[in-house]
């Protein structure tokens, strides 16, 4: 997912000489890898896949309703604590499996 942040003023040096801040919450399933829930790199925020895991039970959603609206939520979460919302997505993928 690639979000455009719009938040506090910032230089208008390039952006790859702006630091690169990862992003963490506990509100949303902690990244298996080796990598981030999300990274801000200048202006933009690239959030790694969610999976329908609820934090509070850790339990998976059943069906694909559910764990449709249990991603976009795991998704809302890391955004917020990037400071960013939903409506700021400019891209998605989704991968789907039977």
């Amino acid at each position: 997912m690639l979000c455009r942040f719009r938040g506090a003023a910032r230089d208008m040096a390039p952006a790859m000489s702006q630091p690169i801040e990862v992003i963490a919450t506990s509100d949303a399933p902690p990244a298996i890898g080796p990598y981030s829930q999300a990274i801000r790199a200048g202006d933009f925020i690239f959030v790694s896949g969610q999976i329908a895991v609820n934090v509070r039970t850790g339990k998976l959603a059943e069906g694909i309703e559910a764990q449709t609206r249990q991603v976009l939520d795991n998704l809302r979460a890391v955004l917020t604590a990037a400071g960013a919302s939903l409506a700021q997505v400019v891209k998605v993928t989704i991968f789907l499996a039977r």
